[in-house]
Parts: structure tokens; sequence; C-alpha cells
């Protein structure tokens, strides 16, 4: 892990540096041609590139997951998971409800009526990461926001696992969340697929979740005609700690963040004289027993940091600077400086409050900026899934009483049809 002594020289560049991440290993023109493919082609070249990615014969071709299949799936599933994925779903569908917008309106004697009305984005496309993992959280925390928001049809696509299936859990929490239709096709050609429409998978008006590489980089090439969410990139966290807390709790949060992806993000700000190097010993001593140590230490190895800070007026510099995708406070009276940050995407003070619970429980959702985005983007919620109209009705006399200052307006950037469209109103 990189070590950094904030307010030596250099230092704020290599904190803002933590945060920068790009993937150069994805060929864009690779990725062209499968669009290209998928758009000439339609379903045949889902079922070839389904061979040629997953080494699965899609021999029924591409069809969606019937209602038989789901009730196979909760036949199957534990009743232990089945009631976690209710117990996530009722949370976060109880505070995605709170997000739901209201018209804006104003209508008074100046104005006859202008409003700002809010509707749901018509179908989204749903990618879910599969093939060698299930993530039923993912689907949890993309297709509530949708359907609180209205949205008519939510259509998922994930890769086959070995067997040609979606997990069990998968097909459960899309059946809890509300979700219409499921296909069991992934990568960069699903998202193709639902961009422009084949004969089995619908066109959508705007596609949301994570994936690797190289489905980030087909989201972005299709992203000139359909809407996406935001290029997502690796976990990320920071967690900032005095001599107050138990430190095998900061290491095990760090952990849990830095088993994503061998890209993800773990820093620790220390508060405090010592503090650095006793965290050394317990995250060397944590990694041997994790399931994922080899993922756990290459993340470590090139995005792990620890960062030792003077101040806490340093402490919050450090953190503007990053501006990660979770923040956990974890210092004493953490409640005084949670509300000075404003560039995270996701905030848990506290120490009981691990970022673990925001991945799947509370109710929150898990879908956030990364890469420093927080400085400007928000976390996925009821209004991604949601476009705004305006609405204007005027009569006689408001529409006179703004009449000329408008064509004045109008003439002033020589734009004179557009003042003969209203002075022609005075025409009797």
């Amino acid at each position: 892990m990189r070590k950094i002594f904030y307010n030596s020289e250099n230092s704020r560049d290599e904190v803002k540096s933590l945060s920068q991440f790009s993937n150069n290993s994805v060929n864009s023109g690779e990725i062209s041609i499968i669009i290209q493919e998928v758009k000439e082609k339609g379903d045949p070249a889902l079922l070839d590139y389904t061979r040629l990615y997953d080494n699965i014969d899609l021999s029924d071709g591409v069809i969606q997951v019937a209602e038989t299949d789901l009730k196979k799936a909760r036949a199957s599933l534990s009743k232990k998971v089945y009631d976690a994925l209710s117990l996530s779903a009722k949370r976060i569908k109880k505070f995605h409800k709170l997000q739901i917008p209201k018209t804006i309106s104003l209508s008074d004697k100046e104005f006859q009526e202008i409003s700002y009305i809010p509707n749901p984005i018509e179908t989204v496309g749903l990618y879910v990461p599969g093939g060698r993992g299930a993530y039923p959280s993912t689907v949890l925390m993309n297709a509530i926001p949708a359907k609180v928001a209205g949205v008519k049809e939510i259509v998922l696509c994930t890769p086959p696992s070995t067997d040609g299936r979606v997990p069990d859990s998968v097909l459960v929490a899309a059946s809890i969340a509300g979700v219409d239709k499921i296909f069991s096709v992934g990568g960069p050609h699903s998202i193709a697929a639902m961009a422009y429409g084949t004969k089995s998978i619908p066109k959508v008006d705007k596609i949301v979740g994570p994936g690797n590489a190289y489905v980030t980089e087909a989201k972005r090439l299709v992203s000139k005609i359909v809407s996406i969410d935001k290029e997502a990139g690796p976990s990320e966290v920071v967690v900032l700690i005095d001599n107050t807390v138990r430190l095998d709790w900061v290491v095990a949060d760090m952990l849990a963040q830095a088993e994503h992806d061998p890209d993800a993000m773990a820093v620790a700000i220390c508060l405090g004289d010592g503090l650095s190097e006793i965290l050394e010993k317990e995250i060397e001593k944590q990694i041997n027993i994790q399931d994922r140590k080899q993922v756990i230490f290459k993340s470590l190895s090139s995005r792990g940091a620890i960062i030792k800070v003077e101040t806490i007026e340093d402490a919050i510099e450090v953190i503007e600077d990053i501006a990660p995708e979770h923040l956990q406070i974890m210092i004493r009276n953490p409640e005084k400086i949670a509300k000075r940050i404003f560039n995270a995407g996701a905030i848990f003070y506290g120490s009981w409050s691990s970022t673990v619970f925001g991945d799947y429980i509370v109710g929150t959702n898990h879908v956030l900026p990364t890469g420093g985005s927080a400085r400007f983007s928000s976390p996925l919620g009821v209004l991604d899934f949601m476009k705004w109209t305006n609405f204007v009705s005027l009569n006689r006399e408001c529409a006179g009483s703004l009449l000329e200052s408008a064509a004045v307006l109008a003439e002033a950037e020589g734009l004179s049809a557009h003042a003969k469209a209203l002075r022609i109103r005075l025409v009797k």
C-alpha cells in the first residue's frame, strides 16, 4: 500500500491521483464492430457472440425467461435469502418513494399558467453482471427506483452462468422488483441489443446497471442514441479514523470494498500518531483469512493507501480532493464533520455504520459516483428514471403584457421572424 504524509511536498497531487482510474485495455474499435453487428443482424449476432464469449450455445434462440422458470427459482431459493431480498426491497422502495418529485406550477395575474411536470421514462434496460457470480442486490438497486418512478417496462439482460441459466437469486430479485422481461444474454452485445432492439429484445430509452470495462465502453458508444446512467468505475472507500476506533472493524470494512475488483480503491486517513503502523499490521493479518485474498491484494497494491494527516481540516481537504464513492467517518463525534463533506457519493458516519449496510439493506442506493465524479454527480435515484416537460398557457391579457418585451429581445438577436410571430397577434 502507498503511504502518504499529507502536506509534504506534492502530497496533494498524489492524493488527487488516487481517484483517477482509467482502463486502457478495452479496444473501442472491437466494441464498435460488435454493436454494428447486433444492429444489422439482431438475434443471430447475439447467439454468435454468446457462443464466442460465454461458451454457451443458446439452442432455443434468444428467448425471454418464462414465468415457470421464475416460479422454479423461487421454490429453489433458500428462505433466508428470499427473506433478506424481500427486506432489502421493502427498505429500498420506502426510501426511494420519498424522492418522487411534484409538479412545479405558477399561476397568477402575471402568468395564466406555467408548469414543470415530471413523467417517467417509458422503457428502461437493466444490465446485471453475471457469468461467475450472481448479483441480486444490483437488480433491486436499479429496478426498484425505476418502478417507483413509474417506468412502464424494465428489460433485464444478464450473462448466462455455466449451465446457460440465470441464477435463482437474480431471477427472484427481478420478480420482487417488478422486472418485466429477462434475457440470458450479456456482454457488450446485450447493450447493443437494448440500444437498437432485436426481434427478441425490445429497444429501450435508457440503459442502467454496472458491468466490466467492455460493457461500460459499449454503454458509452450507444449513449448517442439512448440515455445511460453513468460510466461506473471500480468500487471505492475512504475511511477516516482516529485512535478511538477498533482497527479490526476499519480493516474489515476496507477489505470488503477491495474484494470487489483488483482495481478497487481502499484508503485510510489516519488522524493521530502511530495509527498507520498498527493499521498496516491489521491489514496483513486480515488479508490472509479472506476467500478473495488475491483480488484484495491486487487492489491494495494498485490503489490502496494510508494517508497521515495532522488536523481534521487536512482530513476534510483530502476527502474533498478524492471525492470517493463511499466515505466512512470512524472518529470521535463523527457527526460534527459529516455535514461538512460535500464531495462523496455516500457518507457513513459512526463505527456501526459499515459501508456494507449500504451495499445491501439500509435502503439507500448502492449505485454511486466513482472516479472523483462525486464532485458533480449523485447516487442513482428516482429522478434518473424521469424526465420533465414545460407547459405554458397564456390568456390574451397575459400575452399582451409580455409581447412587446419578447419582441424587443427577438429583434436584439436579429431574429425578426420571432418578433413578427408575436406582433401579428396585435393585428385585429
